[in-house]
């Protein structure tokens, strides 16, 4: 059973968190690229929708 609260209150706080990485001076270039494709695929997948 998932806690769908908790859930939510995750994913808005790693959606915080990702801008913050981004910025950051010790992100890995692999880090900075996973987040970008993240905001790409969600991007994607809700125009898709639409």
């Amino acid at each position: 059973m998932i806690d769908e609260p908790a859930k939510a209150a995750w994913e808005k706080r790693a959606d915080e968190l990702k801008p913050v990485l981004l910025v950051s001076t010790d992100a890995k270039p692999a880090q900075r690229e996973q987040v970008k494709w993240s905001w790409f695929a969600k991007d994607f997948r809700a125009i898709s929708a639409a």
